[in-house]
């Protein structure tokens, strides 16, 4: 037997529909349900294996890259400073210390690599 969908309009509170996952709604009795209500479904990992790694390495980036940039922008000001005096240093200096600790920040871990290379050379050399 074949069934045919029926052309009828579907009546709908007005304004039930959220526009969007997370976003409140009015649940047609003057009440707004909250956001949670429409978050999209989940699954549960009920396995006892964490497969979460320990480290947030996006955020340990992050703030190497800071750290890093700061450092990096600082030494370059004080090194304009110093080699194209007062005026030039500090009034212009801050323009190429921001490219090259902008570029410092995005390469710090090769830096770091390079300074603990460079440490470990210097501490054979001072034990040998």
């Amino acid at each position: 037997m074949e069934k045919i969908a029926s052309t009828e309009p579907v009546e709908r509170i007005a304004n039930t529909e959220p526009l969007e996952w997370g976003t409140p709604r009015n649940t047609g009795r003057g009440v707004s349900a909250p956001s949670h209500v429409n978050a999209p479904p989940t699954t549960v990992d009920d396995s006892p294996v964490c497969s979460a790694p320990p480290w947030d390495w996006g955020n340990i980036y992050s703030v190497g890259r800071t750290i890093t940039s700061g450092l990096a922008f600082i030494i370059c000001w004080i090194y304009a400073t110093f080699t194209y005096g007062l005026f030039l240093g500090i009034g212009l200096g801050w323009i190429p210390s921001l490219v090259i600790a902008f570029i410092a920040g995005l390469l710090w871990p090769l830096i770091v690599a390079a300074f603990a290379l460079l440490a470990v050379f210097v501490l054979y050399a001072a034990t040998h």
